[in-house]
């Protein structure tokens, strides 16, 4: 055998060798952490309507306001969290006590860099799901796929199943309103009226969610 053939000999076994890359090792890692805590099922954050909401209070969405973007917020891991419905987030607790008064409205289509958070469930939390929502379950044998469709990204979005009621979504980083799109949600005619003086562009743009001025007028 010439030299030239040991060589190619040698080049044809490591081609064949499929040294693990880190991001592999890393999918391995997070795929045991989840087999380790019970994960048998995924279910991703529905889409429910066609608009987004950033809930929060009314001083933070004045904040938003003269900022024109939403901070990313790092105890979500540097991400701007939305919900599909402004009643599913009003407190730190899924809804019970509820602190946020406000929201911002944007349509889907204008948040396109939005991921659904993803929650594990147990085969028991899967037992006592509705049928419709069965139709959604995503294995713990695609948990590759799954893992890559997130990538590098994936802690910032898995949640437990306890959490699924917020149906969260999130972008990465901040995130800058397409204000031509955006309408904003409050608690009374006090706030609508501040807003709306404080930025006479906001005319029109500023309504009261009645649901939450029930809500809050009870506190």
């Amino acid at each position: 055998m010439s030299i030239f053939d040991k060589i190619e000999h040698n080049i044809n076994i490591l081609r064949k060798l499929q040294l693990p890359r880190p991001h592999y090792l890393y999918m391995i890692y997070e795929k045991r952490k989840m087999e380790e805590a019970g994960a048998k099922y995924f279910l991703k954050a529905l889409k429910e309507g066609d608009y987004f909401y950033h809930v929060t209070g009314y001083g933070a969405v004045k904040e938003i306001i003269a900022s024109g973007r939403i901070k990313a917020d790092r105890h979500r891991r540097g991400t701007v969290s939305f919900t599909t419905n402004p009643l599913r987030y009003l407190g730190p607790f899924t809804g019970f006590y509820p602190i946020n008064d406000a929201y911002i409205k944007i349509p889907m289509e204008k948040v396109p860099t939005a991921f659904p958070v993803v929650y594990w469930l147990t085969s028991y939390e899967a037992r006592e799901l509705s049928d419709e929502l069965k139709k959604y379950l995503i294995s713990m044998e695609n948990f590759e796929s799954l893992f890559l469709e997130y990538g590098l990204a994936w802690p910032a979005y898995i949640y437990p199943f306890i959490w699924a009621y917020e149906n969260e979504w999130r972008v990465m980083g901040d995130f800058h309103l397409p204000w031509e799109y955006v309408t904003i949600g409050v608690s009374n005619p006090q706030q609508k009226r501040a807003l709306e003086d404080y930025w006479i562009a906001l005319e029109g743009k500023v309504f009261v969610d009645e649901r939450l001025s029930k809500i809050f007028r009870k506190r």
